[in-house]
């Protein structure tokens, strides 16, 4: 396949805290070492792992205030905007709501996430990628 001259979209990059390095480990298993020299080499999905950090949290903390009803899920939410300096509660939402991240498929050409249904369509890959492969 050829390089696309047009420039693609890039994932948001975040930049990961010690504390969130700490639940990182803590939610796949992996010593804080190697998350540590993962990103510092950028080969880390910072915008997955910041909104799984994030789900963990929402999980956490609605386990922990379950019998609580003065907590709201807007408290909620404005406790996680507060902790992880996101901008709005709506963002937020959309984060700890997406459930798209458990069939997390990306593009085997350009590293695009892409839907299961596409993948199993074009073999693995973005329709970007897929329309360079047709010649006019």
């Amino acid at each position: 396949m050829q390089q696309n001259s047009k420039k693609r979209e890039t994932p948001v990059k975040y930049n990961l805290t010690e504390k969130d390095i700490k639940k990182i480990c803590s939610i796949y298993h992996i010593s804080e070492l190697e998350i540590k020299k993962l990103n510092d080499f950028g080969l880390l999905n910072t915008e997955l792992l910041k909104h799984e950090v994030i789900r963990q949290d929402y999980k956490n903390i609605k386990l922990a205030v379950k019998d609580r009803p003065e907590f709201s899920e807007e408290s909620v939410l404005l406790a996680l905007k507060r902790e992880h300096h996101i901008q709005s509660t709506a963002e937020v939402r959309n984060i700890v709501n997406d459930s798209t991240n458990k069939n997390m498929i990306f593009c085997k050409h350009c590293g695009t996430r892409i839907s299961l249904k596409l993948a199993k369509t074009t073999g693995g890959y973005c329709n970007d990628c897929m329309s360079e492969q047709i010649k006019l």
